[in-house]
């Protein structure tokens, strides 16, 4: 049993059809990704733009955004999100995805984007996080809404 605070926001559950179709993928593809260990819950759900360009993985966590940062230290960096302060990891072991790490009361949440159209290896991380902001921020926003 874990010590770590509950997850309070399901992103399957808590992100719905409007939003996600706001931001660019089809609710029809629709994937839940929920991942529960002994010291930490991840839930988490993924969707597809159509046509097949984008595949956004959003998980909600209690694991710490500092935790994340330190793991991924030398790819980060701090980045202003929907008046939020985000860390924004460009890994470059997967160089066809952009992720945002946001802090939470209960941990964390992450938003990873791949982008199927960027050729491995040779995309900067401008072009890999391009369009990103607008869609953590829709993301964001309606994480705050209420319930």
């Amino acid at each position: 049993m874990s010590d770590r605070p509950h997850v309070t926001f399901d992103p399957c559950h808590h992100l719905g059809d409007e939003v996600m179709r706001s931001a660019g993928y089809d609710p029809g593809t629709k994937e839940s990704t929920d991942f529960l260990a002994d010291s930490y819950t991840t839930l988490g759900c993924m969707w597809k733009t159509d046509p097949r360009q984008y595949r956004i993985t959003v998980l909600s966590s209690n694991f710490t955004a500092d935790e994340q940062r330190e793991r991924f230290s030398e790819h980060t960096t701090s980045i202003p999100v929907a008046g939020s302060e985000a860390i924004r990891l460009i890994d470059p072991d997967m160089p066809d995805e952009c992720a945002d790490i946001v802090a939470t009361e209960f941990g964390a949440v992450l938003i990873n984007r791949l982008d199927q159209n960027l050729m491995t290896g040779g995309a900067t991380p401008e072009q890999r996080c391009a369009g990103m902001d607008e869609t953590v921020e829709i993301i964001l926003d309606a994480m705050n809404a209420p319930r």
